[in-house]
């Protein structure tokens, strides 16, 4: 332990820096000015640095990220185990940072559920540094176990910066039998649910829910879906699990619900029938698209009459579609700036979605060494209705930032370790659609980057 100029011991922490395609280095040093330095130094490298403070207090056992000026965070700190760290009755922690904070208008925080806000926070200047929810909603009732939950906090800089949003990662609260006390919860993520291969889970019909409706959660087989491989991730299976106290199932119906929020595939049964097996497709053939998110609803029908619903979401990983001589990759989650190839200025959430998705395709690209890869920008067409500006669009609009959209994949690829030398990029403009851009409701699908993957034979 270093020590300070008071003679008091200051406290050791770590600074953890992540940069895209490589490990996280971690650094122990005192806490002191220097270690922000050091933090906003590494940053500027390209790497994401999170200074960890000492647990001096309970909002400073959660990082702190160094942003960039008009950038806000939020991050998720899960506080299980009450008695140890010393704070209050918190089950949840959100960590909160604006830059400049002293430039805040006013801020919000939601936290929600696939259907509306479960719980809100807001305040006028400088947000607080952490938030702590101990799992009540709106209207005072405690939030359901196995309930999955985002936290979206908004910021207004008060004409300084755009207003901007910033998301959390999809979390879960769960009470664990056993280990917490009645009314605790912990977070969790889709990725620690294991698959279960057990019979269906026997319904205690002595303590009804109070509404007399079933209630139940969803549990995932995968925390990542990723239909077409060899592995686990292939399959999906959906379990429908019923809470403590729930009234009986009778039957349920599943509908799950694409990135846009339009149906895609749906299923049902009776009980004891408590789970699906997806390959990711629909009744028309049509599967998954690659590194999005899907929403699944169950309407649950009990005994007299009484229905429920449950919800959950899981993310898909890159789909490789193989055909005679070669592989193709669709994405359509790439968020681009309207009208322009830029992917970096688009939002905090989409900022990190888009890296992410940036991660999975570089890491899935990088299994495949001795194929070349074309990479293909396409677009939509706002002026379908009419042949002659739609040929004049094409020509003077579409192809150009599609292929301006290509290249910057392309580029964005080889800073992750993909040779620069096996790909190329083209803009195909609104050539090749996969719906008519007439349909309003699915032509976001039109709208994507498409990856070529073809056997070197040279």
């Amino acid at each position: 332990m270093a020590s300070s100029e008071s003679g008091e011991t200051e406290p050791r922490s770590m600074v953890s820096v992540i940069y895209p395609s490589a490990p996280t280095i971690n650094i122990m040093m005192p806490y002191s000015m220097f270690h922000r330095r050091l933090c906003a130094f590494l940053a500027a490298f390209g790497g994401l640095a999170f200074a960890l403070a000492p647990a001096r207090a309970c909002a400073e056992t959660i990082g702190t990220p160094v942003l960039a000026p008009g950038r806000v965070s939020i991050l998720i700190q899960t506080l299980a185990d009450q008695s140890a760290n010393g704070c209050a009755p918190a089950l949840v922690a959100f960590a909160l940072a604006a830059n400049p904070a002293e430039s805040v208008s006013c801020w919000k925080l939601d936290i929600v559920d696939d259907f509306e806000v479960a719980r809100h926070f807001s305040g006028k200047g400088e947000p607080p540094r952490s938030i702590v929810w101990d799992g009540s909603l709106e209207n005072g009732a405690a939030a359901p176990s196995g309930s999955r939950y985002r936290a979206v906090l908004d910021v207004d800089f008060g004409g300084l910066y755009q207003p901007i949003r910033s998301t959390t990662r999809v979390f879960s609260l769960i009470r664990p039998a056993q280990v917490a006390p009645k009314g605790a919860a912990v977070a969790t993520t889709a990725s620690q649910v294991e698959p279960q291969e057990s019979p269906a889970a026997p319904q205690s019909p002595a303590s009804p829910s109070a509404d007399g409706a079933p209630d139940a959660a969803i549990e995932f087989s995968t925390g990542s879906f990723t239909p077409g491989e060899d592995t686990k991730a292939a399959m999906l299976v959906a379990r429908i699990v019923p809470r403590p106290g729930s009234s009986r199932i009778v039957s349920w119906t599943m509908t799950v619900y694409d990135p846009a929020g339009q149906a895609f595939a749906s299923f049902e049964g009776s009980w004891p029938k408590d789970r699906v097996s997806w390959n990711g497709r629909n009744s028309s053939g049509e599967i998954v698209e690659s590194c999005s998110d899907y929403s699944f609803v169950v309407t649950l029908k009990g005994e007299r009459g009484s229905v429920g619903r449950a919800s959950s979401t899981i993310s898909t990983g890159v789909v490789l579609l193989p055909g005679r001589t070669k592989y193709n990759i669709s994405v359509s989650s790439i968020t681009f700036k309207p009208d322009t190839a830029d992917f970096l200025e688009v939002g905090e959430e989409q900022y990190r979605r888009n890296q992410e998705t940036l991660r999975l395709l570089a890491r899935k690209l990088g299994q495949f060494p001795g194929y070349r890869i074309r990479i293909e920008g396409h677009a939509v067409s706002t002026q379908w209705s009419d042949p002659v500006k739609a040929t004049v669009e094409e020509r003077v609009e579409l192809v150009p930032l599609s292929a301006a959209r290509a290249r910057a994949i392309l580029s964005a690829l080889a800073e992750r370790g993909i040779d620069r030398r096996r790909m190329e990029a083209i803009g195909l403009g609104a050539k090749a659609q996969v719906v008519p851009d007439s349909d309003t409701k699915n032509r976001w699908k039109n709208r994507r980057v498409t990856f070529v993957l073809q056997r070197n034979t040279g």
